[in-house]
């Protein structure tokens, strides 16, 4: 049963280690009620545990390199080790056709090294409070979806010269930070040097950083060079650059001649240029930066993104048909992004069902 005392104050690792506990806590009360009476639902939900786990782990792995954690390697280690415990026991009840005994045996080990691993490794970590880290996903299904857009925008590039992309929301927190991330990493990835700029001079506190207060409002307006602002990240060859604090109008700052010779320049010192700005359909900001960049990404979230905002935000950048790459759909989990998608992860489920064979023959 998860406990408050195994938080360890990092969100998302949080709410991860939460639905594990949950997964394991649900399956093993049902067993030991009713047995195995749904076998199918059974062996999918311990599949679906086994892949959560090994994805839990990339990304722990992945925040604590973000973060500079000291004890990376040993703690990959307790990782490796257990992934080998794992496919023990998957071995094990794929002989025994998944008895009843083998399978509670796998899932009271999942448990208990699952609350031994969270309150003694893993309350190690801290955040670092004082350093701007991005948090790299790792997520097969997000990593494809960002590399697509990614290939998108590169091949825009190269035919039609364009480096200045803006992603906005249909509507408030439709995810289009972390989008705007991701992808601007994926660039990085690919070789690109890239400039994340925030333009939401309205909400502050999206990235930690002690030089916050200074930014993209006070490049425009001549107070600091754009070498004075701009970041580095725990992303090599990401930079960034904060929105800074401007306590008038964003949007007439925004639509200013300054705010096009500034795009103008920065496109022309990067390969590509990422401008996260707020919602087109709640604020003027992303509408006012449409005419000096040379791309337009619209965000909205399944099954919160209203159909009115969807149509309120087409009509607004109807102006700049020209300019628009299309629409990111966030929020989509991975049943839906397979229906979508039914090819996905061919490649990786042959590599991995290559690997559970070549560790079973090492086992024998």
């Amino acid at each position: 049963m998860w406990k408050e005392s195994y938080s360890i104050g990092v969100d998302f690792i949080d709410q991860q280690h939460k639905e594990l506990f949950k997964k394991v806590e649900e399956l093993l009360i049902e067993i030991r009620s009713n047995g195995l009476r749904h076998k199918e639902r059974c062996i999918e939900t311990i599949v679906f545990l086994k892949e959560y786990a090994l994805n839990h782990f990339a990304d722990e792995e992945a925040y604590q390199l973000s973060t500079g954690y000291k004890e990376h390697d040993s703690h990959k280690k307790q990782h490796e080790k257990f992934v080998e415990i794992l496919l023990r026991h998957e071995k094990k009840m794929a002989a025994s056709d998944f008895a009843e005994k083998d399978v509670i045996e796998f899932l009271e080990m999942l448990f208990k090294w699952l609350s031994f691993h969270v309150a003694d490794a893993d309350k190690k970590m801290k955040k670092n409070e004082n350093s701007l880290v991005f948090y790299v996903e790792r997520n097969q299904w997000i990593n494809e979806a960002v590399s697509n857009l990614a290939v998108k925008i590169h091949a825009y590039k190269n035919k039609y010269g364009k480096k200045s992309i803006i992603l906005t929301g249909c509507g408030a927190s439709n995810g289009t930070t972390m989008i705007a991330i991701d992808l601007a990493v994926a660039l990085v990835r690919s070789g690109y040097r890239t400039l994340l700029v925030d333009a939401d001079m309205r909400t502050r506190t999206k990235h930690r950083s002690r030089m916050a207060d200074i930014g993209l409002c006070d490049v425009i307006r001549g107070l600091y060079s754009v070498e004075e602002t701009i970041q580095l990240t725990n992303v090599d060859g990401l930079q960034f650059m904060p929105s800074g604090n401007y306590n008038d109008d964003p949007a007439l700052l925004l639509c200013s001649r300054q705010a096009s010779e500034f795009i103008a320049k920065i496109s022309s010192e990067y390969d590509f240029v990422i401008i996260d700005s707020p919602a087109v359909t709640v604020v003027p900001e992303a509408s006012a930066l449409f005419m000096s960049v040379d791309g337009i990404i619209l965000v909205c979230a399944l099954n919160k993104t209203t159909k009115k905002q969807l149509q309120n935000a087409k009509d607004i950048i109807e102006p700049y048909a020209d300019k628009y790459y299309g629409l990111a759909v966030n929020s989509v989990d991975e049943r839906q992004y397979r229906r979508l998608f039914p090819n996905h992860g061919y490649y990786l489920r042959k590599a991995w069902r290559t690997e559970i064979k070549n560790r079973g023959k090492r086992d024998d």
